[in-house]
């Protein structure tokens, strides 16, 4: 048995060096064709891992921004139905107060979401517009329960939220 081994760790060591001793003369060229496809094809690849990263970046911004606004909605009618149902003032001011939390909720958490996340600069400036319309409407969400405010003021930050935020929303389809 310790023969068999033997012999055959002599051909394997006489193939190997055989193998390695023979050189091939002469230039290597490249085919054009060759190397041209391959440069397409990286920079199919480059580009698609590119854009894939940017998709993700995208997505967790508009993650919290989605979810918020739908907080968001559901708090200001919960608001709204208590100014209708001429409900205490202790019913209001509490619908109030969950509104501008989930206002300031929501634009803290955008916020935190873009400043780590990369995206292109022109979905970015509707981001930044809608943090500040969100942060905007909380302070007089906010300033409902701690005194009174000019309506003509607190519509106009509602307005604003709320075309910021169609805005906002659109950049995310």
């Amino acid at each position: 048995m310790a023969g068999l081994i033997l012999a055959a760790m002599a051909v394997g060591g006489g193939l190997i060096t055989v193998g390695c001793t023979h050189a091939v003369s002469g230039r290597a060229t490249v085919n054009d064709t060759d190397l041209a496809a391959h440069r397409s094809s990286v920079a199919s690849s480059s580009s698609a891992a590119s854009s894939s990263r940017a998709a993700a970046a995208l997505g967790m911004v508009c993650a919290p921004l989605v979810a918020g606004a739908m907080e968001i909605d559901f708090k200001i009618d919960t608001f709204e139905r208590r100014l209708d149902e001429q409900a205490d003032r202790e019913a209001v001011e509490a619908a109030a107060r969950n509104a501008g939390a989930a206002l300031s909720d929501t634009g803290n958490s955008v916020e935190g979401a873009l400043r780590v996340n990369d995206v292109a600069a022109e979905k970015n400036s509707v981001f930044v517009e809608y943090i500040a319309a969100t942060k905007d409407f909380a302070d007089e969400m906010n300033s409902l329960v701690i005194r009174s405010v000019d309506v003509d003021i607190f519509v106009e930050a509602w307005e604003r939220y709320d075309e910021a935020s169609d805005a906002a929303i659109k950049a995310c389809v």
